[in-house]
């Protein structure tokens, strides 16, 4: 009876050690991909600032005028040339 407890308590050791092994070895490749994640989410919001700062300079009132009055040839209209159109 006892060898067979010391058998059998043996192996649920084995075992165990190699859930831990393996339970360790997950742990690293998940915590890897984390840091790889976390990068990429840092990288993107870099890239999110340098798109939003673009965005409000092409944006901005004084490029689109610039823009309008030099490919486009636009100009504000002078007081005599606005018409207004009344809805009935």
């Amino acid at each position: 009876m006892s060898r067979t407890l010391v058998f059998f308590l043996s192996i649920c050791l084995f075992i165990s050690s190699l859930a831990v092994v393996y339970v360790r070895h997950q742990h690293r490749l998940e915590y890897t991909r984390l840091t790889l994640v976390n990068s990429e989410r840092d990288d993107l919001f870099i890239e999110w600032n340098t798109l939003m700062v673009a965005m409000g300079t092409w944006s901005s009132l004084s490029r689109i005028e610039a823009a309008a009055s030099e490919t486009l040839d636009m100009r504000v209209p002078k007081p005599n040339e606005i018409v207004s159109i009344e809805r009935r």
